[in-house]
């Protein structure tokens, strides 16, 4: 009596765990380095990318979500130039933002605004 307890209850365990599974969300980022420069120490939010050369990508699948309003995905980037130049982003505002939490997304890292100093920028692909 007390094996078919266990053998229910151990079934009735791993439904719940593949139920998970087969509803977990998954949330893959492309980033592509569009800036014309080779970055170094890149950082998309909390996400360490390293080295990525000018013309260059890096796929993300660490992200559990992010915002974005429109095509501008509402995230941190900080990279450091060829010149030895820290760069942060300009963020758009988020009042209207959207949570992501799935699906493949692609975005660009641009420069935006050189006169300030290479500030960087993010964009959406379409």
């Amino acid at each position: 009596m007390k094996t078919k307890k266990t053998l229910s209850f151990l079934i009735f365990l791993l439904l719940i765990v593949n139920g998970k599974n087969l509803n977990a969300q998954k949330l893959t980022i492309e980033v592509f380095n569009k800036t014309g420069m080779d970055l170094d120490s890149v950082q998309l939010d909390k996400q360490y990318i390293g080295y990525l050369p000018k013309d260059s990508s890096a796929v993300l699948e660490n992200h559990k979500e992010f915002k974005a309003s429109g095509s501008w995905p509402l995230m941190k980037i900080r990279a450091v130039d060829e010149k030895g130049n820290k760069s942060h982003n300009l963020t758009e505002c988020g009042s209207k933002a959207k949570v992501i939490k799935d699906g493949r997304h692609r975005i660009d890292i641009k420069v935006a605004n050189p006169e300030f100093g290479n500030i960087l920028t993010l964009m959406l692909r379409d």
